[in-house]
């Protein structure tokens, strides 16, 4: 594992099927296989939502995401998180036309890509819960 928190494309779906409950410190009673990577879809409605609360994306500023519901920026209320990265994120979606890629997130620029995510780059993790 990677010591900056950034992985292979396998390596990120192998670590979000692998996290529970006492890891990365969770006390969310949550078992292997509760948590994965967003879909390309989940990514395009966050960067979406984001862009409409005016949550900042973008060079020399603060990446930030929406919330869970997608009603307000992530920095706002309970739900704030620190150590985002202003950089490429993982999907779970590969590329349907070149299997060797799959679709990623920049969260410097907004933008989603499946032309520059080569599965073996290395690149951050954002795990979701739930179904897809």
């Amino acid at each position: 594992m990677p010591d900056d928190g950034k992985r292979d494309w396998w390596e990120a779906n192998t670590f979000a099927a692998q996290m529970e409950s006492g890891l990365c410190d969770l006390t969310d009673h949550s078992q292997p296989g509760d948590w994965r990577l967003p879909t390309r879809a989940e990514w395009e409605t966050t960067v979406e939502h984001a862009v409409f609360h005016g949550c900042t994306l973008g060079a020399g500023k603060d990446p930030s995401v929406t919330n869970n519901p997608g009603t307000d920026c992530l920095s706002v209320g309970p739900t704030a998180v620190s150590n985002v990265e202003s950089w490429f994120y993982w999907s779970s979606s590969s590329n349907g036309v070149s299997p060797a890629f799959a679709w990623e997130v920049n969260l410097q620029s907004g933008g989603l890509d499946a032309v520059s995510g080569e599965k073996t780059f290395d690149y951050y993790v954002w795990l979701v819960r739930g179904g897809q």
